[in-house]
């Protein structure tokens, strides 16, 4: 996934600025011959790419607050058809 570079307040705040940035996700499943069920593990994130996701800057009061992106996160799902 890429996700193009932006700005993450209305004030264009140079620390809240975000560059474009590639996201790599990926995943696999195994489903059982009888299709009764399914196994997948995964993974978001797998390259740890941080950056800021949506910022705000008070300047009255001299404070920026950004939040960051999730980091890299695994998974495990196990689905049953009855």
């Amino acid at each position: 996934t890429y996700i193009s570079s932006q700005t993450n307040n209305v004030e264009r705040t140079l620390v809240l600025n975000r560059p474009g940035v590639s996201i790599l996700n990926a995943s696999i499943s195994y489903r059982d011959p009888g299709e009764h069920y399914t196994l997948t593990v995964g993974g978001t994130n797998l390259t740890n790419e941080r950056y800021v996701t949506s910022g705000s800057a008070i300047p009255a009061f001299g404070a920026i607050v950004g939040s960051y992106s999730r980091p890299v996160e695994w998974y495990a799902r196990l689905g049953f058809k009855f």
